[in-house]
Protein backbone atom coordinates (compact mmCIF):
# COMPACT_ATOMS: atom_id res chain seq x y z
CA UNK A 1 0.00 0.00 0.00
CA UNK A 2 1.27 3.41 -0.98
CA UNK A 3 2.35 5.90 2.19
CA UNK A 4 0.68 9.09 1.59
CA UNK A 5 3.16 12.21 2.15
CA UNK A 6 1.09 13.06 5.72
CA UNK A 7 2.34 9.50 7.23
CA UNK A 8 5.53 9.98 5.31
CA UNK A 9 6.55 13.65 6.86
CA UNK A 10 5.54 12.23 10.34
CA UNK A 11 7.98 9.14 10.03
CA UNK A 12 11.03 11.46 8.79
CA UNK A 13 10.78 13.29 12.22
CA UNK A 14 10.22 10.57 14.34
CA UNK A 15 13.36 8.97 12.38
CA UNK A 16 15.58 11.87 12.60
CA UNK A 17 14.91 12.42 16.37
CA UNK A 18 17.46 9.76 16.25
CA UNK A 19 20.13 12.23 16.03
CA UNK A 20 19.16 15.01 18.53
CA UNK A 21 17.40 17.06 15.51
CA UNK A 22 15.61 20.25 17.52
CA UNK A 23 14.28 21.71 14.64
CA UNK A 24 12.50 20.06 11.30
CA UNK A 25 10.74 22.27 9.05
CA UNK A 26 9.38 20.68 5.42
CA UNK A 27 10.25 22.44 2.12
CA UNK A 28 8.40 20.22 0.26
CA UNK A 29 6.48 16.46 0.45
CA UNK A 30 5.52 14.78 -2.88
CA UNK A 31 3.92 11.27 -3.19
CA UNK A 32 7.32 10.05 -3.64
CA UNK A 33 9.60 12.21 -1.04
CA UNK A 34 9.74 14.21 1.46
CA UNK A 35 12.38 17.33 1.30
CA UNK A 36 12.66 19.17 4.89
CA UNK A 37 15.45 20.93 6.87
CA UNK A 38 17.05 20.39 10.06
CA UNK A 39 18.86 21.83 12.71
CA UNK A 40 20.52 21.66 16.23
CA UNK A 41 20.65 23.41 19.34
CA UNK A 42 24.10 24.20 19.10
CA UNK A 43 23.16 25.89 15.87
CA UNK A 44 21.05 28.25 16.84
CA UNK A 45 21.15 31.71 18.01
CA UNK A 46 18.33 32.92 20.60
CA UNK A 47 16.27 29.70 19.31
CA UNK A 48 16.78 30.87 15.63
CA UNK A 49 19.00 28.74 13.12
CA UNK A 50 21.53 29.92 11.86
CA UNK A 51 21.56 29.34 8.33
CA UNK A 52 25.03 27.45 8.10
CA UNK A 53 23.95 25.01 10.65
CA UNK A 54 21.00 24.13 8.86
CA UNK A 55 20.91 20.83 6.89
CA UNK A 56 18.58 19.62 4.13
CA UNK A 57 17.33 16.52 4.33
CA UNK A 58 15.99 14.44 1.21
CA UNK A 59 13.87 10.86 1.85
CA UNK A 60 12.62 9.03 -0.78
CA UNK A 61 10.70 7.16 0.92
CA UNK A 62 9.30 4.46 -1.34
CA UNK A 63 12.77 3.30 -1.58
CA UNK A 64 13.85 3.47 1.65
CA UNK A 65 10.59 2.91 4.35
CA UNK A 66 10.36 2.99 7.17
CA UNK A 67 8.05 0.51 9.13
CA UNK A 68 6.24 1.49 12.38
CA UNK A 69 8.10 -1.59 14.28
CA UNK A 70 11.00 -0.44 13.30
CA UNK A 71 10.00 3.34 14.61
CA UNK A 72 9.09 1.65 17.97
CA UNK A 73 12.44 -0.03 18.31
CA UNK A 74 14.11 3.47 17.26
CA UNK A 75 11.71 5.59 19.72
CA UNK A 76 12.55 3.11 22.55
CA UNK A 77 16.35 2.79 21.98
CA UNK A 78 16.39 6.84 21.60
CA UNK A 79 14.42 7.15 24.73
CA UNK A 80 16.79 4.68 27.16
CA UNK A 81 19.69 6.21 25.61
CA UNK A 82 20.87 3.68 23.32
CA UNK A 83 21.66 5.65 20.56
CA UNK A 84 24.83 7.50 20.20
CA UNK A 85 25.76 9.61 17.12
CA UNK A 86 24.96 7.13 14.82
CA UNK A 87 25.67 4.03 16.19
CA UNK A 88 22.64 2.12 18.43
CA UNK A 89 23.70 -0.13 21.16
CA UNK A 90 20.56 -2.06 20.42
CA UNK A 91 20.00 -5.87 22.43
CA UNK A 92 17.31 -7.25 21.04
CA UNK A 93 16.46 -9.07 24.13
CA UNK A 94 15.65 -5.97 26.00
CA UNK A 95 13.90 -4.63 23.35
CA UNK A 96 11.80 -7.80 23.29
CA UNK A 97 11.36 -7.87 26.91
CA UNK A 98 10.50 -4.01 26.77
CA UNK A 99 7.70 -3.75 23.93
CA UNK A 100 6.36 -7.40 24.42
CA UNK A 101 7.18 -8.82 20.91
CA UNK A 102 8.86 -12.10 20.01
CA UNK A 103 12.59 -11.91 18.86
CA UNK A 104 12.39 -12.53 15.31
CA UNK A 105 9.36 -9.05 15.21
CA UNK A 106 12.64 -7.03 17.38
CA UNK A 107 15.47 -9.01 15.09
CA UNK A 108 13.48 -8.08 11.80
CA UNK A 109 12.46 -4.24 13.17
CA UNK A 110 16.59 -4.07 14.12
CA UNK A 111 17.64 -4.91 10.42
CA UNK A 112 14.95 -2.52 9.02
CA UNK A 113 15.89 0.36 11.14
CA UNK A 114 19.58 -0.66 10.00
CA UNK A 115 18.54 -0.07 6.32
CA UNK A 116 16.61 3.15 6.75
CA UNK A 117 18.38 5.97 4.63
CA UNK A 118 17.88 9.17 4.47
CA UNK A 119 20.14 11.66 1.88
CA UNK A 120 21.84 14.96 3.32
CA UNK A 121 21.62 17.53 0.12
CA UNK A 122 24.18 20.25 0.23
CA UNK A 123 24.14 22.79 -2.42
CA UNK A 124 21.55 20.74 -4.43
CA UNK A 125 23.88 17.87 -4.43
CA UNK A 126 23.24 14.43 -2.15
CA UNK A 127 26.41 14.31 0.24
CA UNK A 128 25.76 12.40 2.74
CA UNK A 129 23.04 10.51 4.74
CA UNK A 130 21.99 9.78 8.13
CA UNK A 131 21.64 6.28 8.22
CA UNK A 132 22.50 4.19 11.59
CA UNK A 133 25.46 1.94 11.77
CA UNK A 134 26.37 -1.37 13.91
Amino acid sequence: MAENYSTAVVKLFRFLRLFDITMFSVLEATGEYVRAVVAWEDGCEGGIPVPEEVQEVLWHYGTSPISEDSLLVAEYAYNVDLVHADKPKIDADTVSRALGWNRERVDSAIAELLMIRVDMVDDDEVTDAFQLHQ
